[in-house]
């Protein structure tokens, strides 16, 4: 198997960069922002909503800064414990905090990748305390481990 061969950029990057390739053999390298990715998580035992956060107890949170726009890739999955069920969601919003107003911009668009059990979940603005809510509904009796990922681009 040939080797594949590297072109490294000039300059060293900053510390918000990271290396991408073109994806030709020879690969040229050069240095790209890196999309910020927040991870959320949350366990359900019954059908009452929870909403998700950093570290699974309702502690961090999807924060906005005043003046920012957020175009966001969200990705939800919940599984049964047992492995048994799995639902799972992509989820593409704009949110934008403006003049002290956390807001979505238009309407998040939802695609539902697998859903049989019926769980839910939903994305809103939480203007009172200037954070995205990614909010999760699962059935009674039933154990879920809820994760989601969050990818960014953000205009400041």
């Amino acid at each position: 198997m040939p080797g594949v061969i590297l072109t490294l950029p000039a300059s060293p990057g900053s510390a918000s960069q990271s290396l991408v390739t073109d994806g030709a053999n020879p690969a040229t390298l050069s240095w790209a922002d890196r999309q910020p990715v927040t991870s959320l998580q949350g366990q359900t035992t019954t059908a009452a909503s929870l909403e998700l956060s950093t570290d699974g107890a309702g502690g961090g949170y999807y924060d906005i800064a005043s003046g920012d726009a957020h175009v966001l890739d969200i990705n939800v999955i919940g599984q049964q414990n047992t492995g048994a069920a799995v639902a799972a969601w992509n989820i593409k919003v704009v949110i934008k905090k403006t003049g002290g107003t956390t807001a979505l911009v238009g309407t998040a668009v939802t695609t539902i990748v697998t859903n049989t059990p019926g769980w839910a979940v939903a994305v809103t603005a939480d203007d009172p305390n200037d954070r995205l809510a990614v909010t999760v509904t699962g059935a009674g009796g039933t154990t879920i481990n809820w994760k989601a990922s969050i990818t960014a681009a953000v205009a400041p």
